[in-house]
C-alpha cells in the first residue's frame, strides 16, 4: 500500500475511534471504509494514475472526519483536518487543494465539476446500489434520531428514501452501468413496500368498520 494512504488510514481509524460520538451509527468507520473501497474500484475501472489514486483515496478517508466535531457543515471541518494532516506529512497545496475540492464535492446536493469529484460523489452514494441498502438506510434513520432528534414512521422513512433514490443520479460511466440497475431494484422494493403498506392499512380500516 502507498505509504501516505497507509498513514492516512491509521490516522482516520484512530480519530474516529477516539472522537466520533457513540450515536453516529451511519457516518462512522464502516461507511468510510465502504466509500474507500468504492473509490478504489472506480479508480481501477477508470485506469487512473498513482497520483490521481492517491488524491482520491486520501480524500475518501478524510471526507467524513469532520463529523467528529460537528454534524452540520462537517465538510469544512473535514477539509481543515485533511489539510493539517497532509501538511504535517510534507504535502503542498498542489496536492492538498484537490483533496479539499474532492471533500467539498460530497456536500449535498452533489454537483461534481471534475472526474475526481464525480468519483467521490458516486462512491459516497455506493450504498444506494447495494443489496443490503435497507440496512444502511436504517442506520441513517437511527443516527438522525440519536443526533438530530428526527423521528420517522416506517412509511415516512420509506417515502423519504424513495424520493431520494429517485432524484439521485450517478455520474461516472461505471456507476451508471453497474450500480444504477441495482439502485433501480432497490427503488422497486421501496415502492412494493409502500403498496403493501397501503393495502394493509386499507384492510385494517375495513375491519374496524
Amino acid at each position: 500500500m502507498n505509504e501516505l494512504i497507509k498513514k492516512t488510514e491509521e490516522y482516520i481509524i484512530n480519530l474516529l475511534g477516539q472522537k466520533l460520538a457513540v450515536g453516529m451509527v451511519y457516518h462512522n468507520l464502516d461507511h468510510t471504509q465502504l466509500m474507500v473501497a468504492a473509490v478504489n474500484d472506480l479508480c481501477t475501472e477508470m485506469h487512473l494514475n498513482e497520483w490521481e489514486q492517491e488524491i482520491l483515496m486520501v480524500s475518501a478517508w478524510f471526507h467524513d472526519s469532520g463529523y467528529c466535531y460537528t454534524y452540520q457543515g462537517h465538510e469544512a471541518i473535514s477539509m481543515t483536518i485533511a489539510g493539517d494532516f497532509l501538511r504535517s506529512m510534507g504535502k503542498k497545496d498542489l496536492f492538498i487543494n484537490p483533496v479539499n475540492e474532492c471533500i467539498r464535492a460530497t456536500q449535498m446536493p452533489q454537483e461534481p465539476k471534475t472526474h475526481f469529484q464525480a468519483i467521490m460523489c458516486d462512491a459516497d452514494m455506493r450504498h444506494l446500489a447495494l443489496p443490503d441498502f435497507a440496512i444502511h438506510s436504517e442506520r441513517l434513520r437511527v443516527e438522525w434520531a440519536n443526533v438530530l432528534d428526527k423521528e420517522y414512521s416506517n412509511s415516512d422513512w420509506v417515502r423519504q428514501n424513495l424520493q431520494f433514490l429517485s432524484d439521485h443520479t450517478y455520474f461516472t460511466a461505471h456507476a451508471k452501468k453497474h450500480w444504477e440497475p441495482v439502485k433501480q431494484r432497490n427503488i422497486s422494493q421501496l415502492k412494493s413496500w409502500l403498496t403493501d403498506q397501503v393495502q394493509n392499512d386499507f384492510s385494517d380500516g375495513d375491519q374496524s368498520n
